[in-house]
C-alpha cells in the first residue's frame, strides 16, 4: 500500500465528491491509490453507469446494479459491456418475429377479393356474371 500525502487524499475526496461517488473515496484511500488511479476508476464507474442505463432502456430486465457490481468484483469496462450486450441479445432471441401473415385465415381473403372485384366491375358499368367458372 502506497503512502499518499494529505493533499493528495484531499484531492481524491474532492474528485470523488465532484463526480457523485463520495462513498468510494474511503475505499480508494484505503487501497492507497494515486489520484490518477482514482480518476481512472471513477471514469470507469461513470462509463459503466451510462452503459447500464442504455442497456436497461433496451432491456428493462437487466438489474440496475449489474454493471457496478461487476466493476466492484474486478471486471473491466469491456467485460461489462460484453455482458450487457449478451443479456440484451438473449432477451431479443426469446422474441419471435414473423414478417408474414399467418396462413390460417379461412376463405375471408377469397370473399374480400371477390367483393372488391365486383365493386370495381360495377364502377366501370360491367355486370359480374356471378360465380366461379361462369
Amino acid at each position: 500500500m502506497a503512502d499518499i500525502s494529505r493533499s493528495e487524499a484531499a484531492q481524491i475526496a474532492e474528485h470523488c465528491t465532484a463526480c457523485g461517488v463520495p462513498h468510494l473515496a474511503a475505499g480508494f484511500l484505503g487501497e492507497g491509490l494515486s489520484l490518477d488511479e482514482v480518476k481512472a476508476r471513477v471514469s470507469a464507474v461513470a462509463t459503466v453507469r451510462q452503459m447500464s442505463t442504455l442497456a436497461r432502456q433496451k432491456e428493462p430486465s437487466i438489474p440496475a446494479d449489474l454493471g457496478t457490481n461487476m466493476l466492484a468484483e474486478g471486471y473491466g469496462v469491456s467485460e461489462i459491456r460484453t455482458e450487457l450486450f449478451e443479456r440484451i441479445v438473449a432477451e431479443e432471441e426469446k422474441t419471435s418475429i414473423s414478417s408474414h401473415v399467418p396462413a390460417d385465415r379461412g376463405n375471408a381473403g377469397i370473399s374480400a377479393s371477390r367483393a372488391s372485384m365486383e365493386r370495381a366491375l360495377k364502377a366501370r358499368g360491367i355486370t359480374p356474371t356471378g360465380g366461379a367458372g361462369a
